[in-house]
């Protein structure tokens, strides 16, 4: 036991991750140290995220610190990557690592083809990628991918489900344009968008989230639709997303849409993991740079957001908005012919770019997955919400010492369900709840859960922030 304390703390001390400066014990990292009969030295590691672009620099290190120590006679460092998923365990979801949206909120920014590319990025680096086009009322998928077959067919076994399509790349994919033949997708017939009310997308969105067996994959991409409504809203509740890519232009018009969209997903605790601002210049035969949108983008949009935004508490707030933006990974795209001449035509690949493109989305991809995993390490914002009779348990089990926090759910009725304050009771006579339980509990992504009582009264949306001060206040 002396030996594996010692050989923990050093490597604990001397293996600091290269991204972030901290300490892989701290990181999660380190699973385990086992010494054995005659100085055998194992290391077990986790990445915490898929394709972490540091594994093989930390692997090095953790073999240089028990090369160091005169006791061990032999080494071995193992890594692991344990499926931990944010969905719920009975969903189709359930073997997804990290679901990522793709937003703009505004229309015409590329997105699309920012997703597919980006999807492509990820799976040039060995991973299992997935990619759901979410724009019903104009899917572009179809346009982009390269996909032999593009029959949607049902599982015999559950005929409720449907497998997605695949690419010649192998990326998992699905959009309307492929369910609906008359939804324009190429060679269906179709010749435009669909046509129907808000409260039925969002039921097609959530059966092509829920009803598709995605398998296991290590990040699912979502091409988010344009706006910041109902939509936007049903797949942030639907889905626990680890983080949004935003995509823009600098052109103001779209910097105003961006910072509406970035204020949503920050009140529906969705982090921004990274910003792509697409069309930003274009290049001459002589090299020089033109920036028709003009410059400044990152800026500007950081001015669009305002200045400081507070939280109701360290454990369950997310960095301001704009703080946010201002820091993380910034990728400036360029305008490219190629790509334009490319999209125009089905005869695939569908998307074809120079070096300097491609080198731009390998590190957007890169950066990305390193932001995911700074977001699994700060995870405890989210907690693990269980019901025990009439208690509601509130676990924060990724935080540096794991939290319990217990609420007794009448508690709940007597609260408002956004700030977690008591309720004036109407009239003089206080109304009591403390026969109340839950007959159903829903969680609602990464912002709250919802209950339906066994009275059949149905309460707002809890927010996590407010049962973190129900909880705090007892």
């Amino acid at each position: 036991m002396e030996l594996e304390e010692e050989l923990s703390d050093r490597i604990a001390r001397d293996v600091l991750d290269p991204e972030s400066g901290m300490s892989i014990r701290t990181l999660g990292m380190l699973r385990g140290v086992t010494v054995r009969d005659g100085g055998d030295a194992y290391v077990s590691l986790d990445m915490r995220v898929p394709g972490y672009p540091q594994e093989c620099r930390i692997v090095e290190m953790c073999k240089e610190v028990m090369g160091s120590l005169d006791w061990v006679k032999q080494s071995r460092v193992e890594v692991t990557n344990e499926l931990l998923s944010l969905q719920s365990a009975t969903s189709s979801l359930s073997k997804v690592r990290h679901v990522i949206g793709i937003s703009s909120c505004k229309g015409g920014v590329g997105k699309s083809t920012v997703s597919m590319l980006l999807a492509s990025a990820l799976r040039e680096r060995g991973l299992k990628v997935g990619l759901l086009d979410a724009d019903v009322y104009g899917p572009s998928l179809p346009h982009l991918a390269n996909v032999p077959d593009v029959t949607v067919r049902r599982d015999p076994d559950a005929p409720d489900f449907i497998f997605p399509l695949e690419d010649s790349q192998g990326i998992k994919m699905l959009s309307f344009g492929y369910v609906n033949p008359k939804a324009g997708a190429p060679g269906a017939g179709g010749r435009g968008a669909a046509v129907m009310r808000g409260p039925v997308v969002s039921r097609v969105i959530n059966q092509m989230l829920h009803k598709t067996q995605w398998g296991e994959l290590d990040y699912l991409l979502v091409d988010m639709p344009p706006g910041t409504g109902d939509i936007q809203i049903t797949l942030s509740q639907a889905v626990s997303f680890t983080g949004v890519v935003v995509v823009t232009t600098p052109h103001l018009l779209s910097v105003a849409d961006v910072a509406k969209g970035i204020d949503m997903f920050r009140d529906l605790k969705v982090p921004t993991l990274a910003v792509v601002e697409n069309m930003s210049y274009f290049e001459c035969r002589q090299g020089e740079k033109y920036y028709p949108f003009g410059k400044g983008g990152r800026e500007a949009t950081v001015a669009a957001l305002g200045g400081e935004d507070s939280t109701p508490n360290p454990t369950a707030g997310l960095e301001s908005a704009s703080n946010r933006i201002a820091t993380c990974p910034f990728h400036m795209v360029p305008l490219s012919r190629g790509d334009v001449a490319q999209c125009n035509s089905h005869l695939g690949p569908s998307i074809s770019l120079g070096a300097a493109e491609t080198e731009i989305f390998s590190a957007l991809a890169r950066d990305m997955i390193v932001e995911v995993m700074f977001q699994t390490v700060q995870k405890s914002v989210i907690p693990v919400v269980k019901l025990r009779g009439d208690t509601l348990v509130l676990q924060y089990l990724n935080s540096d010492e794991a939290v319990e926090l217990r609420v007794p759910v009448h508690e709940l009725r007597r609260r408002d369900p956004k700030t977690g304050d008591i309720v004036a009771q109407q009239g003089r006579v206080e109304v009591s709840y403390k026969d109340a339980s839950v007959a159903e509990m829903d969680f609602k992504g990464n912002y709250g859960v919802s209950f339906v009582w066994t009275d059949g009264h149905f309460e707002d949306i809890f927010t996590y922030d407010a049962l973190y001060k129900i909880a705090k206040s007892l």
